[in-house]
């Protein structure tokens, strides 16, 4: 299957690209705190269509906080959710602003950030690493990722992470469906050619979230089969 790339081409990362390293575990099986200390959350939405996002505060990509919750308002009562993973991977200065500049410390400074300035009212989890340590940080086991981000973008080498609001869609079952880099509804992602506008990318979203409430679900987990 096609690996994902920041700078593909839009066909060339519509389909979620797992390359050699398929997806172990159901999303929904994967042990993960709330950002308020609630334990295992992604229990709570097997059964549901989820978007899961990973968020910072103030950043450059931030008006999609806005665009995830039209979506889940419109789409909530089908069984949709949406959940924001806040990291500290993408951030620093030119990359989040104010006093995100140096990063964040914890889940509430991502939920706050996003309650307060865009109205949000999906979920956040804990907070949590996204992307494998660089060589000089090999010695810090805060830098190992997550085992969400482990079934989430298993082939990480091949299709890298590259910013804030890499946006994942995932089945009734845990299955991960669809992959939507950063940069996608935003309209930078697309003056650089790399998608539709944010208008087309929007609807084409919708389109997917709509046929997967749509599918029949038999109540199974995601099971990986080799």
């Amino acid at each position: 299957m096609m690996s994902l790339h920041y700078l593909a081409k839009k066909d060339e990362w519509e389909v979620a690209g797992m390359g050699e390293n398929p997806q172990r575990k159901s999303i929904y099986e994967i042990k993960l705190n709330g950002s308020r200390g609630e334990e295992d959350i992604l229990s709570k939405y097997k059964g549901k269509v989820t978007l899961l996002t990973n968020t910072t505060g103030h950043c450059g990509n931030a008006p999609q906080f806005g665009i995830l919750e039209d979506l889940y308002q419109k789409y909530k009562d089908r069984g949709f959710e949406v959940l924001a993973v806040p990291t500290n991977d993408f951030c620093g200065p030119g990359v989040t602003y104010g006093m995100y500049e140096q990063g964040i410390t914890h889940a509430m400074m991502s939920e706050d950030y996003a309650r307060e300035e865009w109205d949000v009212t999906y979920g956040f989890s804990d907070i949590v690493v996204s992307v494998p340590f660089r060589d000089e940080e090999k010695d810090d086991p805060n830098k190992t990722p997550h085992e969400l981000y482990m079934n989430l973008n298993p082939d990480m080498e091949a299709s890298p992470m590259y910013g804030n609001f890499e946006k994942f869609l995932i089945d009734r079952s845990g299955k991960v469906v669809w992959r939507l880099p950063n940069f996608v509804l935003l309209n930078f992602g697309y003056e650089g050619g790399y998608c539709d506008s944010p208008e087309v990318e929007l609807s084409r979203l919708m389109e997917k979230i709509e046929e997967l409430l749509d599918e029949p679900w038999d109540g199974e987990s995601y099971t990986y089969e080799p």
